[in-house]
């Protein structure tokens, strides 16, 4: 829990590169043994995430006790090798196991008052002044669905440049323009970085082909030519006289 914070609190990275802050009814085991241990450099990276989150964003609709943010590149190499680990969860102690139930039941003893008590101020609301607060709480309402429609279109776009990003790594790593473990760059990455195409990999390969290498200048210009030719074509704004 830091300061300040009702808590207590627990922040994590998920193996989907999403920073969480949740609460302990939250928690379902813990990790023990050097599998749970996260090496210091990583854990630095994670830390440094975590302060530098503006706003967390709720799981789910009404959900304060769960939130997330989505993490950085530096998180990104974390959550690739917490995908590869095998996980076995511990189980929680029977004492905190029964403090957690017994805190379910209250906020559901909670909730079912605070809907009991609605239902009888709708009821009641036969004056000026009741029909004023009720078209407040409406409006409220209305504008609660609205923000979380928003939050929602937000955490599928979050999700989406995730999968997107997940994707070209897997791509890079198979043909070998990244190391696998590290994600270190590879020569082949290194050529595609310097040029500027439609496909900078595919061209990538076909120029560090052994091939080329002793092609004579006019024959490195007809391939060059022959590569780009495609790219040029499909261009909308190209004019031919």
């Amino acid at each position: 829990t830091r300061e300040g914070e009702a808590g207590p609190y627990y922040y994590a990275l998920g193996a989907d590169n999403r920073l969480l802050r949740v609460s302990v009814v939250h928690v379902a085991g813990v990790l023990g043994g050097p599998e749970g241990a996260l090496a210091q450099e990583d854990a630095a990276k994670v830390l440094a995430a975590l302060e530098s989150v503006p706003k967390w964003s709720n799981l789910s609709d009404g959900q304060v006790s769960a939130q997330f943010y989505t993490g950085n590149s530096a998180t990104a190499v974390v959550a690739l090798q917490l995908q590869a680990k095998k996980w076995a969860l511990l189980d929680i102690e029977p004492g905190l196991k029964a403090d957690i139930e017994e805190a379910r039941l209250a906020l559901k003893a909670a909730q079912v008052a605070l809907d009991a008590h609605r239902k009888g101020t709708a009821g009641g609301a036969s004056t000026k002044a009741d029909r004023a607060a009720m078209g407040k709480v409406a409006e409220a309402k209305r504008l609660q669905r609205k923000a979380d429609a928003l939050r929602g279109e937000m955490r599928q776009a979050g999700e989406n440049t995730w999968r997107n990003f997940t994707g070209v790594v897997d791509i890079l790593t198979a043909m070998g323009a990244l190391e696998v473990e590290s994600l270190s760059i590879l020569p082949l990455g290194l050529t595609a970085r310097s040029i500027q195409g439609q496909n900078e990999l595919w061209l990538a390969l076909v120029l560090s082909h052994p091939a080329v290498v002793n092609l004579t200048g006019a024959e490195l210009a007809g391939l060059l030519g022959a590569i780009l030719t495609g790219e040029v074509l499909r261009k909308s704004g190209a004019v031919w006289t």
